[in-house]
Formats: structure tokens, sequence, C-alpha cells
């Protein structure tokens, strides 16, 4: 019985299948397709030839009318025994008059594959058993709105130059080149590795990539070296797919290892902007889903440089019409990242900013987990001390919800404050914030939490400490004189604020030092970033005349002004002459109200321990 159906499988007349052939492609497709012609070149072999004419596969419905493919004429030569298990498996192949469109819509629905099937991502693939190919007159014209190209290419493979795919056509908008250059394919062993080259050049994005493929057009199993550069990253993920963001302009090397369907991408390296990049990242298909694991490290980094000349020109923009703000306008929310999990590894030993910053680099590892981001931990290196915790996104239903959890250690006032020019003392925090919102930014003006500061030891100048206090006399005498620099020491600053729906409100808000004590209450708006806080001094050791107007806190955290208010006069009279009088008005003796009264210490170690609990 073997033998018997060996010799049929032999010498089966292929042509009667012509028919049915095409009833099963249109069946499996899901649309018409057509077979001119089908007849067996040879009469018995267990590699029959057969030649296929006046092909035609129309397009699906949703990509309009015409046909997807058209071919001349194929002549096949394959493994009779594949088909006993369902396989077609190629072994000749030559191809005349092969006509391709090609169409993605901006949903990346294609027309030449099925619909996409969570879970088969892993399913193994058979590579290819060519020993011989041949194109002839045959061509792609291809329309891709999600990736924003159109491309129009020749196709032609032969025994002098191998396969070769050229063509040219526009990547949003600007003209664009391609051409893909494999190996020769003419009676040569299909398991044996196979060269290729992959080259695109346009004024947006230039990429080059040479590697070999384990066999003869296993683009399913290949290493390849890439090297890009262009003018922002998101064209080049007009290519690649892999959801990187808008940049500066870059210029990167990687090697690439594809396994399908995973990714393996190391020795990463080169610039975006003014930054540097090493590093290595895995992309793994899981049931649908795409698990990264990442390590990115950098010398130098500018978070700028993630942004395109577009986004800073907007950024420029908000900035001008709302001013300089601290909180970030950070993007927390993960619709594009519905089906990516994984874990990055980011170390930046230098961060570049703009202006005086108190930042120097930045250690955190991000866990994406079903759209519940953690970035845990984070640690920030300052000029001095450290900001480190927790950092966690939860955007797996409804708005994005931040929660950060973050510790100020070993700090400094001067390097936080850039404009507390009058005081230098160590500064430790307690930030637990958390909020609903699309941005960083928007969650925390909306944000519920605690915010604690507290500063023990150091000094501030005595001239502001000994004006601040109320002492007129003494204040003047010592800004007038060769000790107008001299500083007093800190006992201790303390703040602990209460944050509702974004309004952060003073609690204990103490500054104590050897000459004065200031306690302050006020409100900042971490919406718009206001300040409105009141400090009130009293002398430890009273002058004659005492004066009893506060100083207050107001700008914004990013600029803020420090004005003297009279306790009844709000808002301050503009000019100079009537600001003096104010002053003047609000003078007492030590007789007045109990001014003679010396305050005392403030009960720092209980306030501290409020602070930060």
């Amino acid at each position: 019985m073997l033998v018997v159906l060996a010799v049929v499988v032999a010498a089966f007349p292929l042509g009667i299948l012509r028919g049915p052939l095409a009833r099963a492609l249109s069946a499996s497709l899901g649309r018409p397709v057509v077979i001119g012609g089908l007849e067996r070149v040879d009469s018995f072999s267990f590699e029959p030839v057969v030649r296929l004419t006046g092909v035609r596969v129309a397009q699906p419905d949703w990509a309009g009318r015409g046909d997807m493919a058209v071919v001349d004429s194929v002549r096949l030569r394959f493994a009779a025994l594949s088909l006993l298990r369902g396989k077609l498996v190629p072994i000749d192949l030559d191809i005349d008059g092969l006509k391709l469109e090609l169409v993605r819509d901006g949903n990346g629905r294609t027309n030449w594959e099925g619909d996409e099937k969570a879970g088969d991502d892993r399913a193994a693939s058979t590579p290819p058993q060519l020993r011989h190919l041949r194109i002839a007159g045959s061509s792609l014209h291809l329309a891709d709105a999600k990736r924003h190209v159109v491309l129009s290419a020749s196709i032609a493979a032969d025994a002098a130059h191998g396969v070769v795919i050229t063509g040219s056509g526009t990547l949003r908008g600007q003209p664009v080149q391609m051409q893909v250059v494999a190996g020769k394919l003419d009676q040569i062993d299909p398991a044996a590795p196979y060269p290729f080259r992959v080259a695109l050049q346009s004024d947006l994005v230039r990429l080059d990539g040479s590697g070999t493929m384990d066999h003869v057009l296993d683009t399913g199993h290949f290493t390849a070296t890439v090297r890009s550069s262009g003018k922002d990253l998101k064209y080049l993920d007009d290519v690649i797919q892999a959801g990187v963001p808008a940049t500066q302009d870059y210029a990167l090397v990687a090697r690439v290892r594809h396994e399908n369907p995973d990714w393996i991408v190391t020795g990463l390296g080169g610039t975006i902007g003014q930054s540097d990049l090493a590093g290595s990242l895995t992309v793994r298909k899981r049931d649908g889903r795409s698990v990264l694991d990442g390590r990115i490290a950098s010398n130098r980094f500018n978070f700028d440089d993630l942004s395109s000349d577009e986004q800073q020109a907007r950024a420029a923009a908000e900035e001008k019409r709302t001013g300089k703000r601290i909180l970030p306008n950070t993007a927390i929310h993960f619709e594009k990242l519905a089906r990516t999990d994984g874990v990055i590894h980011f170390d930046a030993r230098k961060l570049v900013m703009k202006g005086k910053s108190p930042f120097v680099g930045l250690h955190a590892t991000l866990t994406m987990d079903h759209r519940l981001l953690t970035v845990k931990p984070v640690e920030a290196t300052l000029v001095h001390g450290t900001l480190g915790g927790v950092l966690v996104v939860d955007h797996r239903s409804g708005d994005p919800k931040l929660t950060v959890t973050l510790d100020l250690n070993g700090g400094r006032i001067e390097d936080i404050f850039t404009e507390a020019k009058y005081a230098t003392a160590p500064l430790d925090g307690r930030i637990r914030l958390h909020g609903t919102g699309r941005s960083v930014r928007e969650a925390l003006g909306r944000g519920d939490g605690t915010i604690g500061l507290v500063s023990r030891g150091g000094a501030m100048r005595l001239s502001v400490a000994t004006l601040g206090a109320g002492d007129v006399v003494r204040g003047a005498r010592i800004a007038l004189s060769k000790d107008r620099d001299a500083m007093t020491p800190i006992r201790c600053v303390i703040g602990r604020f209460t944050a509702r729906g974004g309004q952060v409100t003073a609690g204990d808000l103490v500054l104590d030092t050897e000459v004065m004590r200031a306690g302050g209450s006020g409100t900042v708006d971490l919406g718009t970033e206001g300040i409105a806080l009141t400090l009130a001094g009293r002398s430890k050791n009273p002058d004659i005349i005492q004066s009893t107007v506060p100083i207050h806190v107001g700008g914004t955290l990013a600029l803020p002004t420090f004005d003297v208010v009279p306790v009844d006069r709000s808002p301050p009279k503009k000019s100079l002459l009537g600001r003096i009088g104010e002053v003047i008005k609000s003078l007492k003796t030590r007789g007045d109200a109990g001014r003679a009264e010396a305050v005392p210490d403030a009960p720092c170690d209980a306030l501290a321990a409020a602070a930060l609990r």
C-alpha cells in the first residue's frame, strides 16, 4: 500500500486540481482567487514541477477594488511528500510578471496577512527549502498609512545578482529610496547561512543593515548589524514600529538578533541630541504581548533630547503663557503601551539640565505590567544628597493615577531653593502625594498627601535674621557695618504641609535661629505652582524699636519672591515711598503689645519628627 501510495503521488495529474485549489484559496483568504491555468510539466517524480498561469488574488473589501497580486506565470518544483503533511514546500521557483499592491491602513491592518490572533505569536515557522529562485518582470507598490510610507519597487532574482529589490517613494511626504540585496539562489544548500543587506535613504532617516539569515530566505531567524541616523527617532519608528518616542537628531548602531518572534538587541550605542546611550534590549512576544528586558546607560543625558523640535516649541509657548514651571508635564497615559510589559534599567551618570539644577544623576528601574508602571527604585543624585523612593502610575482603568513616595536625604537648602542666597543648611524631606491626571503636572496639580521639610544646623545672614526678628535698629546697624556678611547659626527650619486637591496648606512652618524665631502660614497651589506664604518673626533679644511687618513669600515654585507686607495691608502699596510709610506705621516699641518679651526656642526635635512622619 505504501508503494502504491508513493507511485500515485509521484504520477498524480496535478492539473485537475486547478478548480479545487482556487476555491480552497478563496475560502482561506476570504477573497476571490483565480488560477487561469495549472499543468504538470513532468510526468513522474517525487519532486513534481507545475506551471501556473494567470493567477490573480483580489483585494480584501476594505482595501478597495482591484487585485492584491497578479502573476503571469509561476514554475514550481516542490516536494510531493510534503503535501501528505498538509504543507507545500517549494524547492525551485521561477516567477514572471508578478505585480503586488500592498496596503496597510492607519490601524495596522494589512491586505497580505490574516487577522492577528493572540497566543499564536510563538507558532513555529518552517524555513524555506528553496534551492533555486528566479524572478523577472516583477514589481510591488506599497501604501502604508500607519508607517507614512508610499513605495514603488522592482523585484528581481537570478543566478548572477541574487535577490534585488530596489524602490523609491515617500516617507512622510519626503523622498525616500530603498534597496534590499540578498545572496544568489541557484542550486545552493537551503540550510546554509544566507547573507543580506538593507539600505534606506531619505532626508529624514538613514538606515543600513547587513547580516546573515540562518537559512535561505529565513526572515524569522537572522543576525545583523544595523546603523541608523536621522532628524528624529519617530521617523525610524515609521520603519521599525518599535514604539520609540520623538527625539532630537540621533546616530545609533546595534547588533540585532531575530529569533521569531523575539528580538534581541545588544551592543546598542550612539547619541540622541547631546545624550550618549549604551545598552541592550530583548523584546519577547508572548500571548499577543511584547515583554521587554533592557538596560540603558548614559554618561551624559538630557531629557530634552527625548522631545522633538516641535514638542519643544509647544513647551516653550506653554511656558510663555503660564510662566516657568517646576513640575514636569511628562505624559503618564499608556494607551499605546496597552500590550507592552517588562523591565527597563536606566542609569544616567550625569544629567544635563537647563539653568541651575540640583540634579546630577538618575538611577531607576521601570517595571510595566498591564499598564501598571512601577519605578522602583528611583534615585536622583543631587549636588548634595539624594532624592529617592518609588513612583507608581496605575492606568489599568480610568484616568492614570500617580503615587509619589520620595525621601530627600543629605540635601542642601541652597541647592534645592536656588534663590535662597542668604542661607546655607542641610535639608531632609519627605513627599507623599497621589493624584489623577494624564501628566505628572496634572496629577500632582490635583493631588492629596503630605510634604515635610526639615533643616537642622547651618547658618543664615545675621542681618536678614535680625531684620526678620523685627529688630530695626540693630538690623540696620549690622546691614551698614563691616559685619553685614556675618552669619548666625540656624537651629531648625521646619515645614509640614498637607495637600488637598492640589492646594498645599502649611501646618507647622518654623524658622528658628539664635537671634529670632519666625512662624508661618499660607498655601502653595500645585496646579499653578503659586506661592502665598507669610512668615512673622519675633526676636530672642528685642531691640528698642520693633517692626511687626511679616515677610511674604510669593511668586511661583520656579521663581519665588520675597516681600515686606504689613499685617493690615493686602496687597502692599506698589510705590517705594508708600511701602516705607507702611513699614514706619508698623513700628512698635518694646513696651507695645508685649514686644519686649523674648521669644523662646522652637521645639525643633518634636517638629522635625512630626514633619518627617
